[in-house]
């Protein structure tokens, strides 16, 4: 499943924040970065927007109250692995 702009306003469980397949040791990894900002496996967040490249993304506390909102760059959401109550889906932005 590819999210939409539709999915705004849906909370969504970060399954998992995984390595790049060929991890290139990158003195900034990517992965490092999106989980300093929060973005941890079991982590919930709320998505409010996709707009000029950017999703905007709420990180909730556990008890759904906004901790924090990020704006993410497609290929850094595209990294985060989401999870609804039925599936698991990737977080890639629809053109």
């Amino acid at each position: 499943m590819i999210l939409k702009n539709q999915n705004a306003g849906q909370i969504f469980l970060i399954k998992d924040v995984p390595e790049k397949v060929d991890c290139e040791n990158c003195k900034v990894c990517m992965r490092l970065r999106l989980m300093e900002m929060g973005l941890m496996p079991g982590s919930l967040i709320e998505l409010t927007k996709h707009q000029a490249g950017l999703w905007i993304v709420n990180l909730l506390s556990n008890s759904g109250q906004v901790e924090s909102t990020i704006a993410l760059r497609e290929e850094e959401a595209e990294r985060i692995i989401l999870e609804d109550e039925s599936c698991s889906i990737n977080f890639e932005p629809y053109y």
